[in-house]
């Protein structure tokens, strides 16, 4: 069987700190923007109201912000993973603007995880070159 992952969802409390972290951190283009309306979240998510979701282009692939004002951090290890084409000036950037980052030595390597302006963890790795 093969496999492509399309989309990950984080939450976020606004649509300040979403448009921060993956417009101006991390670059990414915001895609569209809709309403998920109260029937369809409460299906799907026992989220008994309308919530703005904001889809950014990554790729092959997307991040969803769903606007959730007060919604609960995810605990570790959820994370999301993301490759940078300039780890270090994307980390520099992260600290300016105050983020929280763990890093740890793995082997002859380090992981790198920065946490968003709403608690969601990103796995931060260097593209390629």
């Amino acid at each position: 069987m093969n496999a492509k992952f399309l989309h990950a969802a984080v939450a976020c409390s606004s649509r300040q700190n979403s448009r921060r972290f993956f417009s101006d951190l991390l670059g990414l283009k915001l895609a569209k923007a809709y309403d998920a309306p109260a029937p369809l979240m409460k299906q799907l998510f026992g989220i008994d109201r309308d919530v703005k979701v904001e889809v950014y282009a990554c790729g092959d692939a997307a991040i969803e912000a769903f606007i959730l004002p007060g919604a609960p951090v995810p605990p570790p290890p959820a994370h999301v993973c993301a490759a940078v084409g300039d780890k270090a000036a994307f980390l520099s950037k992260c600290r300016k603007a105050g983020l929280p980052m763990v890093e740890a030595q793995k082997g002859d390597s380090v992981v790198t995880f920065v946490q968003d302006f709403d608690g969601n963890r990103y796995e931060i790795k260097q593209l390629p070159s």
